[in-house]
């Protein structure tokens, strides 16, 4: 997360921008809530017709901060989810796992 300095403002990835200073990196262990969820039925391409159904959701952080990523377990509002990585060829992707 990037946090900016005396603002108490954070957002999840860094961007370029012009006239202002005083960002810094912070960390957050991406524990949180399920605050909105859609589960997905329809592949986008006959690539993808091996994923579906699957389930996207917004987590909200511990630390207030909310991600969009792919849910793995039983969607419900309020549910804790845990971060888990998937590596993929050039990138890896952040996926909420529910705990509870």
């Amino acid at each position: 997360m990037v946090s900016a300095a005396g603002a108490g403002s954070r957002r999840c990835l860094r961007v370029r921008s012009t006239g202002t200073v005083g960002h810094a990196d912070v960390e957050t262990d991406a524990r949180g809530k399920v605050y909105s969820w859609v589960t997905v039925h329809k592949a986008l391409t006959p690539a993808q017709a091996d994923q579906v159904p699957y389930t996207i959701a917004v987590v909200e952080l511990d630390d207030g901060l909310r991600l969009l990523g792919r849910l793995v377990g039983v969607p419900s509002d309020g549910v804790p989810v845990a971060p888990i990585f998937v590596d993929h060829d050039d990138w890896t992707e952040l996926r909420f796992e529910v705990t509870a």
